[in-house]
């Protein structure tokens, strides 16, 4: 860039990270003094589109439903770039929470999660759209029951059905559906942001996303992902008496009590978030094998030992 006075512009980064085809390509544009101000994401193949497309759509309901929030990016714009579907939306800068969150900051981080998922589902929303509990419960349960049918016992199936049931009648709000610490970043005064909307739900249900932050989270504090301990880290979080148990029965207690949900409805609603998420453990044990997979690898998977877990312990009340 040339020099205006206020010294030389940054020219736009780009970011490729990701070793898939599948993964977006990430540009950023800088303002004079070299602050991040747009992040543009690029689709690399036709895949990748959906997600983008899903990004700008909920980040744009978003912002026409309340007002501008420094807890998730804000949709700019959307275009053809090269030939693939782009989407551009102000930068957040800030410290990635995965490098401050350890036992001591946890309770606080869930405390200040907890905050920006209320404030996600708090305001006017329109009512479920008349297809919500097909698309939120009826489908991913039947993709479960097909992906893992062959490995998992009929009453294990059975049980999982039943339970999923019995959800009532629930508010709509956004849901981000990978509200993990690798996807907040601690921006102005360590506010939480959420970034990466590619795999959101504009008409979701209340509770999954801070299910899903609270379990990820332990699964990083206890490093369960790379000791195959995720069963046992999961157990210690359900139970109240354990440290990340306390944070985690605080953490639902206040979601609840702010949006008038029934606590008994959150045992449900975790089986329903690993139901759902159990598709992207198919999907990266079908490319493992570049196939189906096996069902001892199917019975090994994340989800199904959490959905499990979440059995066991509904059996033993």
């Amino acid at each position: 860039g040339g020099d205006s006075g206020e010294g030389p512009v940054r020219p736009p980064l780009l970011l490729a990270g990701g070793h898939r085809s599948i993964n977006k390509v990430v540009g950023l544009e800088f303002d004079k003094a070299g602050r991040a101000e747009a992040a543009i994401k690029f689709a690399r193949v036709p895949e990748a589109e959906p997600g983008l497309e899903r990004e700008a759509a909920v980040l744009s309901r978003l912002g026409r439903e309340r007002e501008e929030s420094d807890g998730f990016p804000t949709f700019l714009d959307r275009s053809q770039r090269s030939g693939r579907f782009a989407v551009a939306e102000n930068a957040i800068e800030g410290d990635a929470m995965l490098d401050r969150l350890t036992p001591v900051s946890f309770p606080e981080m869930a405390r200040r999660v907890t905050d920006l998922l209320l404030e996600l589902a708090a305001g006017e929303r329109p009512e479920h759209e008349p297809d919500w509990r097909r698309r939120s419960i009826e489908e991913p349960l039947e993709f479960f029951e097909r992906a893992y049918g062959s490995a998992l016992r009929a009453d294990v199936l059975a049980a999982v059905r039943r339970s999923l049931a019995g959800i009532g009648d629930l508010p709509s709000v956004g849901e981000h559906r990978d509200c993990s610490p690798g996807n907040l970043v601690l921006a102005t005064r360590d506010r939480p942001a959420l970034l990466d909307w590619e795999s959101a739900e504009p008409d979701g249900l209340p509770g999954l996303d801070l299910i899903y932050f609270l379990t990820t989270s332990a699964f990083v504090l206890d490093r369960a992902l790379e000791t195959g301990t995720t069963r046992e880290s999961y157990a210690r979080l359900l139970d109240p008496g354990t440290a990340t148990g306390r944070v985690a029965a605080d953490a639902l207690a206040r979601y609840c009590g702010a949006l008038g949900l029934d606590p008994e409805e959150m045992a449900r609603l975790r089986l329903l978030c690993w139901v759902i998420h159990s598709r992207s453990d198919y999907r990266h044990l079908q490319l493992e094998v570049a196939g189906r997979p096996e069902p001892e690898a199917l019975r090994g998977a994340t989800f199904v030992g959490l959905i499990e877990e979440e059995l066991r312990r509904d059996q033993s009340r």
